[in-house]
């Protein structure tokens, strides 16, 4: 499969029918249907629907942006940091690094303060820029990051330490043979593949 959104576990089926294929010589049917994915990703969200504590609107949740303390709040300049300080010692660090007193703050579990919870945090991010908040929370265990663009994360230190990410990779041939040879396939192998479109070369 050559798109990034294929769930890993068609990969991981993919992978297995070109390994019984190479023992037996046998071929396989493989089941690929993205909603298989996407059913594995929501299982938190469908346990906690299972026991009737998921609300059916949208930004009503906890996880859903409806949290004050788990969503993304507009800067001064027009960008956003992300907020997820849903455990009690992440928030603690958001709020201090608000400059807040966490115990005059409204109950954050009771969804009835959460409106005016919002709004105060807003309005604190919305006084400076993205930058000034990135700092702020830099080295922190806030859980508060800047929201980035496309461009940006081109170029963010934690991407550019990680080579391995195939968007800042070089993707070329002899990455996708290096892969290949890694796996135990010689290059006969890789040619077979190749000229059978299981597998494409950028």
């Amino acid at each position: 499969p050559r798109s990034t959104l294929v769930p890993y576990t068609t990969l991981f089926r993919s992978l297995s029918a070109l390994v019984e294929r190479a023992r037996t010589g046998r071929g396989r049917v493989i089941d690929v249907a993205m909603i298989d994915g996407v059913f594995s990703l929501m299982a938190p969200i469908r346990d906690i629907a299972s026991i009737g504590m998921w609300v059916e609107h949208r930004s009503a949740n906890m996880l859903d942006g409806g949290a004050p303390f788990y969503r993304t709040y507009r800067t001064s300049d027009d960008r956003f940091m992300a907020v997820g300080a849903l455990e009690p010692a992440f928030y603690t660090a958001f709020v201090s690094g608000l400059r807040l007193d966490e115990t005059e703050l409204p109950n954050r579990f009771d969804p009835e303060e959460w409106p005016g919870l919002a709004s105060i945090f807003a309005e604190i991010f919305a006084s400076e820029d993205r930058e000034h908040w990135q700092e702020v929370f830099n080295g922190t265990d806030a859980c508060v990051t800047p929201v980035l663009t496309m461009s940006e994360v081109q170029t963010h230190p934690q991407n550019r330490a990680r080579p391995e990410t195939p968007e800042l990779c070089d993707a070329s041939t002899r990455h996708v043979r290096a892969v290949l040879s890694s796996a135990g396939i010689d290059g006969d192998q890789m040619d077979e593949l190749i000229s059978a479109g299981i597998i494409a070369e950028p």
